[in-house]
């Protein structure tokens, strides 16, 4: 229990800045393997995504911290809530910070793809926060299936122990 309630509290730290360099590569290489797989033309030069239409800096606040951090609230919530097993809890976490961090690539990507398709004059290309939210919000019933069967199977190893069995 102390070590759950320390997991929780730790959410509220201001530590988690530290990830946003990596969360930033991360969606500049997973938007540079999307894009390699349409025919829009672009160049990747760090942290700059450039296509015909214009140029996409994948900014501190554009790596998705925010959703990752969400995302992991949510997972841990879920694991503390339904989960008994410290495996079982660390694959849900998991879970949800993996979903947060596709979510914010497929997000840079529909907003390089509204911004081609646009020629950049889409209002998304000034503020483009809700949309962002939006896709989370799409994302996460994946992580509620996936956490759901992670709890499942925490259930069923669970009733198949030898010490759970009414032999």
């Amino acid at each position: 229990v102390v070590a759950s309630v320390g997991a929780a509290w730790s959410l509220a730290l201001p530590i988690w800045e530290v990830s946003v360099p990596a969360l930033q590569r991360m969606t500049v290489l997973a938007n540079q393997a999307l894009l390699s797989l349409t025919s829009i033309q672009a160049t990747i030069a760090g942290d700059t995504i450039t296509i015909v239409s214009g140029t996409f800096l994948v900014a501190d606040s554009c790596a998705g911290l925010n959703f990752f951090m969400s995302g992991i609230t949510i997972g841990t919530m879920y694991a503390l809530l339904f989960l008994r097993r410290w495996r079982g809890r660390l694959a849900v976490v998991a879970t949800a910070a993996a979903v947060s961090i596709v979510a914010n690539w497929v997000r840079v990507f529909g907003l390089v793809l509204i911004g081609e398709y646009t020629s950049m004059q889409s209002p998304l290309m000034r503020e483009h926060g809700t949309y962002g939210w939006l896709v989370f919000l799409v994302a996460l019933p994946v992580f509620f299936l996936a956490a759901r069967r992670l709890e499942d199977g925490e259930a069923r190893a669970h009733s198949a122990s030898p010490e759970n069995r009414d032999d």
